[in-house]
């Protein structure tokens, strides 16, 4: 999972109960799956691996036919990651 600590808080906050929270959670994490999943079916799991190999995770590279981002998605990926830290979400 890219973003797990997004997630357990948002299961958490659905546990305890907390709606506003849990929304506002989910917001964030469309925000991330609409960056991942960006492009087209060929880049998903090279998005992922990308973004895990930018946060120090070493998960190799996906085999063809999976093409790399562009440089235009990778650097919203990056974008994205930088936000995440910024929010201390990674």
């Amino acid at each position: 999972n890219l973003v797990p600590k997004l997630f357990v808080n948002l299961y958490n906050s659905y546990i305890k109960g907390d709606m506003s929270s849990a929304v506002k959670l989910q917001k964030l994490a469309y925000k991330v799956l609409d960056v991942i999943y960006r492009g087209s079916a060929d880049t998903f799991f090279y998005n992922v691996k990308y973004a895990l190999r930018k946060l120090g995770v070493d998960v190799g590279y996906p085999r063809k036919p999976y093409r790399e981002p562009s440089k235009e998605e990778a650097k919203e990926i990056d974008n994205l990651l930088n936000w995440l830290k910024e929010e201390k979400l990674v």
